[in-house]
This record gives structure tokens, sequence and C-alpha cells, in this order.
């Protein structure tokens, strides 16, 4: 048999129901850069320094820290978490808002400085320094960290207060903000009702640009350099824009042909792109067509586009872009859920595409890949790969892109204990986070976080079964 990918590890991090998750930085690049992962339930928000397990203990989880904890008014709700920057954990985005998601002032996305460390002591109780003063732990259990132990020995938590003590407050959303996105200049934030907000990070947050990208809401959010990627809710339609003005580039109504779903057709169709004059009002209609005559068979519907992913680099079909390319270019991975009326799947089936872009957007590959709608979908935490799909029962599955092939299911894992209920109320549960190259950490709505670690003998290929 194969080598595992991952070991899969159970984490207790002392929170109800956690159903957030954000880690920084996702490279390592820097010895010197703070490894910080934030876990958040409804009303709740956690913060804990990261710390490699001894070496030689290669069943042992990372050693998590707690440093900073939010806790919300009973009347708030956590929406999201991101931490301001992809290559540092030093600021942390905590979006809120209120109970029953009611439209009107009361949004905002808050952010926190992570840079205020409690008081730490030399020596963490019963953990041994290596030799680089750092702690060195090998017990399967991580430290916790109580900020009312009246223990002198333990650090002091953090305890961040809703109304006051953050750096700054984007507090101009009247919806829900759902979805973050940053680059190394922008933050970008989404809300229920399709608006976008675009916010310059090195001035103090100062909001820059501000666009309707979906009338019904932006159902997913992701940037890259040059061009931020979005779903509409209702629209069915994946959008990209151009940073920083938020000016439409593309635009693709996405339908899927049966011959593509049933890998039944002579080919996989290109479907190009319309050219319109740069700068017209026509723009925000740029369209990819499908290519089949007006006697073609009815394709089977979408009934909404949920997920976006762009792989981590160019190994997988992201050229990234030249500074002066007016489209993107690359592999696009995205999330729909199949409507009524197909033959080869029921409604609310998980549908999972690969589209390239560049002069022409071609969905190279399309097929059913859950029973029930995705909830997560996840790149890494290698550069090339692999994809991992969650849906809200539970199941993962791992994807490899093989050339000649396309995705191809390598591996399932069944989660046991995962909240279905919250589907309904619009969480995506289970919700992961990447960390390049070691693995993944995933909240599940169950008691313990689950750390997927790569495998110290693996040959990078396949997943080990909990």
């Amino acid at each position: 048999g194969r080598s595992p990918q991952f070991q899969c590890l159970e984490v207790d991090v002392q929170l109800n129901c956690p159903v957030m998750v954000a880690f920084s930085p996702l490279h390592q690049r820097e010895a010197s850069s703070l490894r910080r992962l934030a876990v958040a339930n409804a009303h709740e928000v956690n913060v804990y320094r990261v710390y490699e397990s001894d070496t030689v203990d290669h069943g042992a989880p990372p050693q998590f820290v707690l440093t900073h904890m939010l806790k919300l008014d009973t009347e708030s709700l956590v929406n999201g978490i991101l931490f301001s920057d992809e290559d540092s954990s030093r600021q942390l985005l905590v979006s809120t808002g209120t109970e029953g998601g009611r439209n009107g002032p009361q949004y905002s996305v808050k952010v926190w400085s992570c840079e205020q460390i409690p008081s730490w002591p030399q020596v963490v109780p019963s953990t041994p320094l290596a030799a680089d003063n750092e702690p060195s732990l090998r017990e399967n259990t991580p430290t916790m960290l109580d900020s009312s132990s009246a223990s002198a020995a333990r650090p002091r938590v953090v305890d961040w207060t809703e109304h006051e003590g953050y750096i700054a407050n984007l507090d101009e959303h009247k919806a829900p903000v759902t979805r973050l996105a940053t680059n190394k200049t922008y933050l970008l934030t989404a809300d229920a009702v399709g608006e976008c907000r675009l916010w310059q990070r090195n001035r103090g947050f100062a909001r820059r640009t501000l666009a309707t990208l979906h009338p019904g809401g932006v159902a997913d959010l992701i940037v890259d350099r040059l061009f931020a990627y979005t779903a509409g809710c209702e629209d069915r339609r994946i959008c990209a824009w151009s940073l920083p003005e938020l000016s439409p580039v593309l635009s693709i109504p996405v339908d899927l042909p049966e011959e593509l779903m049933m890998g039944t057709g002579p080919g996989r169709p290109a479907l190009p792109r319309a050219e319109v004059e740069e700068g017209t009002e026509q723009a925000a209609s740029t369209e990819v067509a499908g290519s089949a005559a007006p006697t073609a068979p009815q394709y089977p519907a979408l009934s909404r586009i949920n997920l976006l992913r762009r792989p981590l680099s160019r190994w997988a079909g992201w050229q990234g872009s030249a500074r002066a390319s007016k489209a993107p270019r690359g592999s696009l991975f995205v999330a729909g859920v199949l409507g009524e009326g197909c033959e080869i799947a029921g409604s609310g089936a998980g549908v999972l595409m690969q589209w390239t872009l560049g002069d022409t957007a071609v969905c190279q590959n399309a097929q059913i890949a859950h029973d029930s709608p995705i909830v997560s979908l996840v790149y890494g935490p290698y550069d090339n790969g692999p994809l991992i799909t969650a849906d809200a029962k539970g199941t993962f599955r791992v994807w490899e892109l093989l050339l000649e092939r396309g995705l191809c299911l390598s591996q399932q894992v069944d989660v046991p204990g995962v909240r279905i209920d919250l589907a309904a109320n619009g969480i995506h549960c289970p919700a992961v986070a990447v960390e390049q190259p070691q693995g993944l950490y995933i909240a599940a709505g169950t008691p313990k976080l689950l750390v997927w670690q790569r495998h110290q003998a693996s040959s990078a290929d396949g997943l080990s079964r909990m």
C-alpha cells in the first residue's frame, strides 16, 4: 500500500463547538515568524501560539498555548475570522454581527493586535526547554492556559473586550460580513447583500473601493496579487475583478453540459470569452458563453455556486499573471450544488469543477464529488495540492490533480460527530486552515480540533484514515 500523506490527531482546545479556524503564516519563510492559530465558535474567539513538538516523537501534535481570548456579548455573533496577512500572524480580523442576521448598522470587522504578549514565564510548567529555548513537548495533550489561573507560574491570557482595545473598526457594512480575503496590500470584505469593500492595509485599513459584486449576496471571495474572484449566492456566476478598482474583468455563467458531467462527450468544450471594449458598461456582463448550438440538449443546472479556490503555486497550473495582464490565468477550482432534474445524481449533490482561465475559460473537469453540498474546499498543504473537499456530514475527500485525467479521488476520511445542523444556519462546517507544508487544522464542531500533519515517512501521496 501507499504511504499516508498525513497522520490525523485530535487536540483539545477547551472551546465549545469550534466551527471556524484560521492560521498564519501560511508559509514559514522566517524562523522569527510566530505561528498562531485562531479558533472560534458563535460567541468566542481563542488565539494560540503554536510550537513544534519534539521531533523525536512523530505522533505528537503541535503544542498550543492560549494567549488571547475574545468573548462577545450574548446578542452578538462571530461571522468570520482571518489573519490580516498570510505571511504574518500579528493581526487578527474578527467579523461580528447580531443574532438573527438583520440588516443594519451593527455589523463590523474589527482588527485585533496579537502582539500584546501576556506575562510569559521563563518556563511553561512541566515543559522542558529545547536547545533554542523554545518549549519542547512530548505529551499528546497540549498545555491549555486559563486566564483565571491563580498560579503565578502560568502566563496570563489577554482578554479582548468586544467594544474596546481593537486597533481598527471597519463598520461600513449594513449586512453580515460573511467573506474575508487578503493579499499583501489589501483586505476585502463581502457581505450578505453582495457589497464588497476594499481596504488598504498599510494606510490604517482606509477604505479605498466600494462595489456591489453580486445582487443577492457573495457566496465566496478569494484574492491573489492582481484579481479578486467571487461567486454569487443567486446568479450562478463566477466573476473576476481587478484590484484595487474592483472593475469587472470576467463573468462566467456556470451551467454544465451533460457530456462533461458524465464524461461521455467528444472532448472538453472550450468556452470563449466575449471581447468587449475596455472601460464600457458592457464589461460588467462580459460572459463566457456555452459553445452549444441552439438545438443542443438542456444542460443540467446548478442551483448555486458556493466555493472557489486557487492553487498555491505554478505546479497546479497557476502561472500567476504578468503585471500588465488584463485577465487572470491558471486554474480555478469551483464547488457547486446540483439543481433539480439531473439523471446522474439527486438534487443538492456537491459538484466539483476545475476551470482553466486565460484567453479562453475552459471547464476541464466536472463531477459529482459528494451526495450533499460541499462546505469546505481547500488546497494544500503542498504546492501541488492535494485538493480537499468536505461536506456537512463530515465526509472528507482528497483529490489528486493528474495531467491526463484531471481531478481524481485518492482517499476518503469520515469524521464522526460533525454538527450537521449548522449548515442550515449558513455556517460552513467543517472549516479548514492550511499551514504549508506542515498540514491542516480542522474545526468540525466537535469537542476537539483535528490536526492533519504531514507524515514524516511520506512520499506525499494519500491520506491516513483516522
